[in-house]
């Protein structure tokens, strides 16, 4: 048997230095206390670093999505097939270019006026 002794963490008693309970008062022993949480990351909603002028934007910014170019020569399909065709123009090219997509939408519906008026006169 070892003669080295240690100190029960609870009452203070003198006890072996292998025992793993207090004779005294039957407190674990050997458990290392429990540590406070650690402190948070450095402050990632406090201050933000200012950004410099004429410096890149930071990673974080949102870019706007680049637009697509359209070729003019869907503007032949709403002229050759009316509505279907700008329907058509406009289902294809719709997420490239809205604005472009609207305008085949509107040659189309022109177009089906136009033809409707000519078959009626």
């Amino acid at each position: 048997m070892s003669n080295q002794v240690k100190y029960c963490q609870s009452c203070g008693a003198q006890i072996p230095a292998n025992s793993a309970f207090c004779t005294a008062c039957g407190a674990r022993q050997g458990q290392a206390q429990q540590m406070p949480p650690p402190p948070p990351p450095p402050s990632q909603y406090g201050p933000q670093p200012q950004p410099q002028y004429g410096a890149p934007p930071p990673a974080y910014y949102q870019q706007p999505p680049l637009r697509q170019s359209v070729s003019n020569l869907w503007y032949i399909a709403p002229i050759l097939f009316a509505i279907l065709g700008g329907a058509l123009a406009w289902f294809v090219n719709k997420d490239k270019d809205p604005q472009k997509a609207r305008n085949f939408l509107i040659v189309g519906s022109f177009m089906t006026v136009i033809n409707v008026l000519l078959m009626t006169l």
